[in-house]
């Protein structure tokens, strides 16, 4: 049995991924083809600004907080997807994922959602969904902590 150096393997992986990818999303629809400045505007044009407002308060007030928020994102989409039912409440008809064995006690950042949930209400109500929310906000926890780059990884090394 032939043995390949590791960086072809590792290239070989990135090209597998890279046209699945591409599959994906010829077959499933990106999306993106109806953001701005392409496609209609958004429907509420200052939800960004909302999230990114309070998402930058509560991590100056909590610097765990970026974690905590993007942790929420991760343990809303593993589930069934990225449909924010990580948020839902119990009641006497529903069981939520947030009092989930995995979950309670051990999630943070439901009321930085909250608040940013009200806020876009009275703005644009019944526009933005709390999926999308917890998204941005999980992608503006990345950024506001400048973890854009994950430098030093050999993969990085190799293929670029």
């Amino acid at each position: 049995m032939a043995k390949y150096p590791t960086s072809h393997l590792c290239l070989i992986m990135f090209e597998l991924i890279a046209i699945v990818s591409a599959n994906m999303q010829a077959s499933y629809g990106g999306g993106y083809e109806n953001q701005p400045p392409f496609g209609t505007p958004p429907a509420c044009p200052e939800a960004e600004a909302i999230i990114f407002s309070w998402v930058q308060t509560a991590i100056t007030e909590d610097p765990r907080m970026a974690a905590s928020l993007l942790r929420l994102h991760f343990h809303d989409c593993f589930v069934n997807g990225c449909d924010a039912s990580v948020l839902l409440d119990d009641n006497e008809n529903f069981v939520g994922e947030k009092t989930a064995a995995p979950n309670v006690n051990s999630l943070r950042g439901f009321e930085v959602i909250d608040a940013i949930k009200s806020e876009i209400e009275s703005v644009c109500p019944q526009t933005v969904s709390c999926a999308d929310i917890l998204a941005i906000a999980a992608r503006d926890s990345v950024a506001l902590v400048r973890c854009v780059a994950f430098i030093g990884h050999r993969i990085l090394t190799i293929i670029y």
